[in-house]
């Protein structure tokens, strides 16, 4: 009797947990787009505004109307008396695109510039994965929003056939990031596509992990990053560090050094990133059913002692070079978050615009190593295999020739 108990309350805590979660996945508005009374276009989203010290979310009730400009299509959502926000789309050789938009409030107008491409013009678009945007020029206001779904052009009384985001696959989506200097010369640059896989415990106390992609909208959070230490110059400096914000309050940071007492090299003829730092919230967006949901930011980052001790040693590369990778790479920063990498080419310690030369990472050299030795092994079997089959017709064509002899 016990045991049918036991298996009952795991059953309750399952079925609570999956309602739980799908409830908060389906949560979204969907916004009938009007255009003199008629329905002409849907979208759906979880929408929300990042100012200063104010956050605006997007109602339910909002009132969605339409504008055509041809090849653009505009939608106003208005709601209380002074707030409008703004989605411009725009449609080229059957390809939807979000161009930008804009939040006007009593005491701001903000804008973003997109350009996110939604695929096929005549499908609806899905992207429940959440993206934020930060306006560098207006105090970095983020656009946050997730679980959308849109259909602007060719629409016919409800949603088309979906298309999926890049972001809502397993795929990991590349990016471009850049550090400058108050002159606008980057002092580090990274392109290149990361995630990370974070373990965590469920509401069943079991053992989980999450795979987040780095979203290629993240910005370079100026006021947290420096291409020097203090009293140093970009030439001189010893350290620098880039801090990637994104989705509501996460930031990802990367600390450069090209201290020899770190990179073990006592000429500082290299640099390498040696620490690396996630700054992140568990909610069920990105942790399904997790256990402690929205409990605070928590942080995970390696700690690097004077000597090096406990360093990453990532990206090791020579000075005046740049760092290359296309392979998939996995680094375990602490017990229970691993950094990936991929198609990732870096370079920190710039004083011009331009990369250095690249230098290859390891698993590269070996891939491209391989290809010659494989073709090369491939070519020597095809002809052992050619020379067989020559002799083996020679010897029945001589056999042949005896018999008939």
């Amino acid at each position: 009797m016990s045991n049918r108990m036991l298996l009952l309350a795991v059953w309750l805590c399952w079925v609570e947990s999956y309602f739980f979660t799908h409830a908060i996945m389906d949560d979204a508005q969907v916004y009938d787009v009007k255009i003199e009374g008629n329905t002409v276009a849907k979208i759906q989203t979880k929408t929300r505004f990042l100012l200063d010290n104010e956050e605006i979310v997007l109602p339910n009730n909002a009132n969605a109307t339409g504008r055509r400009e041809d090849p653009s299509f505009f939608v106003d959502f208005n709601w209380e008396a002074d707030k409008k926000f703004q989605m411009h789309f725009k449609e080229a050789e059957n390809i939807a695109y979000l161009v930008e938009a804009s939040l006007s409030t009593k005491d701001a107008n903000i804008d973003w510039n997109l350009g996110f491409n939604l695929r096929d013009s005549n499908a609806s678009y899905t992207c429940s994965a959440l993206f934020s945007v930060a306006n560098k020029s207006q105090g970095y206001a983020k656009l946050v929003m997730r679980r959308n779904r849109f259909q602007v052009f060719h629409f016919d009384k409800d949603f088309s056939s979906p298309v999926a985001c890049p972001e809502d696959g397993q795929d990991m989506v590349p990016g471009e990031w850049n550090l400058t200097t108050s002159d606008g010369i980057p002092c580090v640059r990274l392109e290149g596509a990361m995630a990370f896989n974070i373990s965590y415990l469920t509401m069943e106390r079991h053992n989980a992990t999450a795979k987040i992609n780095l979203p290629p909208t993240a910005v370079v959070l100026p006021e947290k990053s420096f291409c020097f230490s203090p009293d140093t110059t970009v030439n001189t400096t010893m350290e620098q560090t880039v801090v990637l914000g994104f989705y509501d309050n996460w930031n990802l940071t990367l600390h450069f050094t090209r201290d020899g007492n770190i990179t073990k090299d006592n000429w500082d003829d290299h640099w390498i990133i040696d620490s690396v730092g996630l700054q992140f919230v568990y909610e069920n967006e990105h942790f399904p059913s997790t256990l402690h949901p929205g409990t605070g930011k928590e942080e995970m980052k390696n700690k690097v002692g004077p000597h090096g001790e406990g360093s990453l040693n990532l990206f090791r590369t020579m000075k005046d070079r740049s760092y290359s990778c296309n392979a998939l790479m996995e680094t375990a920063v602490v017990n229970n978050f691993t950094l990936l990498t991929k198609s990732l080419h870096a370079q920190a310690f710039m004083y011009e615009p331009q990369y250095f030369p690249v230098e290859s990472c390891a698993a590269d050299l070996m891939t491209s190593d391989l290809v010659p030795i494989i073709i090369g092994a491939a070519l020597a079997i095809l002809i052992v295999i050619v020379l067989v089959a020559y002799l083996i017709g020679r010897a029945r064509t001589r056999r042949q020739t005896y018999e008939n002899i």
